[in-house]
């Protein structure tokens, strides 16, 4: 709680007259670097009982963004391993911190169960032509493609309703 406090200050101090139509500053929910300049983000995606559980599951941790939104990203089912090069995306990990209590009317961050072992092909999904960075491909949308495949195999689905300081890794 001391360090989603500490954060929260940070964070209010800026927001003052930035804040954008979804009521986010800004500037930080774009800035994925923005933690090099804080070191009260750093604090929280340093915790030791983040970094305990990537080591013990044998996987080295580079933090290359955060992405700081009070309000939902309204995102579809998707697979952030897709957003990025293949390679990168085998190898992807990832942590969302609760900087407050979550209702189930706010949007919650939502979990199939298993999905990471699905024997799928996501080449369809990631968002440059190989060979050809930068140059972006057209084809399904990742909630299509993730909705069709949920429905297939009649995946259940359920909201991960966090508190204030949960954290869940995937």
């Amino acid at each position: 709680d001391d360090l989603i406090e500490k954060y929260e200050q940070v964070w209010m101090k800026h927001v003052a007259e930035q804040r954008d139509e979804r009521g986010n500053l800004e500037g930080w929910g774009n800035d994925f670097d923005v933690y090099l300049d804080h070191p009260e983000i750093m604090d929280i995606l340093c915790h030791d009982s983040i970094a305990r559980t990537f080591v013990g599951v044998n996987k080295a941790v580079a933090l290359h963004k955060n992405v700081t939104y009070f309000t939902s990203t309204e995102q579809g089912w998707h697979q952030d391993a897709a957003f990025t090069f293949k390679e990168a995306g085998d190898n992807y990990q990832g942590a969302w911190v609760a900087l407050e209590d979550v209702s189930p009317e706010a949007g919650p961050f939502e979990i199939v169960p298993g999905s990471h072992n699905w024997d799928c092909s996501l080449d369809d999904l990631y968002l440059t032509e190989p060979g050809k960075p930068g140059k972006i491909r057209e084809g399904l949308s990742s909630h299509d493609f993730f909705q069709k495949e949920i429905d297939k195999r009649n995946a259940t689905t359920f909201p991960f309703i966090a508190e204030k300081g949960d954290v869940i890794i995937w």
